[in-house]
């Protein structure tokens, strides 16, 4: 069996390598070259993912799970069942008084660049990390034509700031995470002044307020969808982080953002915002050997376990790390 698949995943590899050839010199070669990426599409590229979503779907877990990430970081992945979906949830419950956060942004005047979240973490030698705002330009066709790619610059949706640099400008009205100099982190509705930005070194956007004061806002859609909100309890001390994988049959189909309002709310938070889902619904974290790791499940271009490169990320730091 082991050796099958291990046969399996070195024929999808060459395929994958076949057809990003083909995609990358199709406009030199002409004609010849972009009826055979064509051909590699509609014939030989079905049977890839088959094959790929089948053997993620064969080596899903199948228990809960959770473990001390470090000092003020717990995780636990749980598994909701809502009717005939099943959802995959991860959640990573901060305590603010042992840990600090950081949002990723462009360095010394360079323009914003995206990034995996795996090396974001790494970079940064974080304990932990979600993907964060929504970004524009953004494109995903398919697994051979998609925007950003690592590297690319790309800007965050909704007024944006890290370690006091403002890099964000559309949908300045989204609802708001903010982090003061002192490490206090709030919610707020609206758009920030000039004298608000300066009192805040960290500011990340979501989309809509899922829970405010306590009381579920959220949409009531039957989407079912990846997610990554934040919640925030009442007294201020304690921040959660989830990541719920979706868009994977007979693993995670997600959840609709009622259901994950609700689920943040029994967890006990007070105020919860949705940040970007989809394909760059992502947690990661630095494990025992010092290597960044996946604790989610993304599925950039609807691939199990495929990283998307998105526009900025929230990094978990322990204070005695």
């Amino acid at each position: 069996m082991i050796n099958n698949l291990i046969y399996a995943g070195l024929v999808a590899l060459s395929l994958v390598l076949l057809g990003g050839l083909i995609h990358r010199f199709k406009a030199r070669l002409g004609v010849v070259a972009g009826l055979s990426y064509l051909l590699y599409l509609q014939a030989v590229g079905p049977l890839y993912l088959c094959g790929y979503i089948v053997f993620y779907t064969l080596a899903s877990p199948t228990a809960e799970q959770s473990f001390q990430v470090s000092s003020g970081i717990e995780y636990k992945r749980h598994f909701v069942q809502v009717v005939d979906q099943k959802a995959v949830v991860h959640v990573a419950k901060l305590d603010l008084d042992r840990v600090r956060l950081q949002l990723t942004g462009p360095l010394h005047g360079a323009a914003n660049v995206a990034m995996r979240t795996t090396d974001a973490l790494q970079t940064h030698d974080a304990n932990l990390a979600v993907n964060g705002s929504f970004f524009d330009p953004f494109k995903d066709a398919h697994l051979f034509d998609y925007y950003p790619h690592a590297g690319d610059p790309v800007s965050p949706v909704g007024q944006t700031q890290s370690a006091g640099v403002s890099y964000g400008v559309k949908e300045p009205d989204w609802p708001k995470l903010l982090v003061d100099e002192a490490g206090a982190v709030s919610f707020v509705d609206g758009k920030l002044d000039v004298t608000q930005l300066r009192a805040y070194p960290i500011i990340i956007s979501g989309r809509s307020r899922l829970v405010s004061g306590g009381v579920v806002t959220a949409e009531d859609s039957p989407r079912h969808y990846s997610r990554t909100v934040v919640g925030l309890s009442a007294d201020k001390r304690t921040l959660w982080l989830v990541v719920v994988d979706g868009r994977q049959p007979g693993y995670s189909t997600g959840l609709t953002l009622m259901t994950v309002a609700e689920f943040l709310s029994e967890l006990g938070a007070h105020d919860v915002i949705e940040l970007d889902g989809g394909g760059s619904a992502t947690m990661a974290w630095l494990n025992k050997t010092g290597k960044a790791a996946l604790l989610s499940r993304p599925s950039h271009s609807r691939l199990p376990n495929k990283e998307r490169p998105v526009a900025n990320h929230l990094l978990v730091f322990s204070r005695s790390g």
